[in-house]
């Protein structure tokens, strides 16, 4: 069992509870309940499969402490694939 599993247990009891919220200060605030950020890691999932991604690849990520991050998080742990989180700080 992994993260995008146990998302998958908190949109099944609670579907309505908001899990995720962006911070009003970087633009308009957003938020996700359970079943949206499902949804949408399943969304995102289904267009890395149709890239190519399959379970086992590394997929890098250069992104900062943004909603994106996490579901892009989710859809990669979806495939069985490897998220390779890289530094932004990191410019060479």
């Amino acid at each position: 069992m992994n993260l995008f599993d146990l998302l998958g247990v908190s949109a099944r009891r609670a579907p309505e509870k908001i899990l995720l919220k962006d911070d009003p200060e970087a633009g308009p605030g957003r938020s996700w309940t359970a079943a949206a950020l499902l949804a949408a890691a399943e969304r995102l999932a289904a267009g890395l499969f149709a890239w190519g991604l399959r379970p086992g690849d590394r997929v890098a990520f250069l992104l900062g402490n943004r909603p994106e991050f996490i579901l892009g998080y989710l859809a990669v742990l979806r495939l069985g694939a490897v998220m390779v989180p890289i530094n932004l700080a990191y410019r060479r």
